[in-house]
């Protein structure tokens, strides 16, 4: 009889530069004024998730992406772990008939004593 034929070692795998490792800094933000006590680091608070979009965790500010409009504020409303800015000062996150505007307040008449 015929013996065995085992499977053929070896694997073709991309290296540890391969594959799909996000770009750091590829939109090259860079903050224009920090609105919160706590420091906005690049890298660390602050940095690129693509070419078109921020992440901000942990500070609040203006930020400004190379080669983007004017700044935009990222970082809002206040209480979130993380935010996601685009580019273009949208919140891409947040579902558009959510958002209210900050000054909205909620009138108290409505609870029972």
């Amino acid at each position: 009889g015929a013996g065995g034929g085992g499977v053929e070692g070896g694997g073709g795998g991309v290296g540890p530069f391969g594959g799909n490792a996000p770009a750091p800094a590829a939109c090259g933000v860079s903050l224009v004024s920090q609105h919160s006590f706590a420091r906005c680091a690049l890298g660390s608070s602050f940095g690129c998730v693509n070419a078109t979009h921020v992440f901000v965790r942990g500070c609040r500010g203006l930020f400004r992406c190379d080669g983007g409009a004017d700044g935009f504020a990222c970082g809002y409303p206040p209480g979130r772990k993380e935010y996601e800015c685009g580019c273009d000062g949208r919140a891409d996150d947040l579902p558009e008939d959510d958002t209210l505007p900050e000054c909205t307040v909620y009138s108290s008449a409505s609870q029972a004593p």
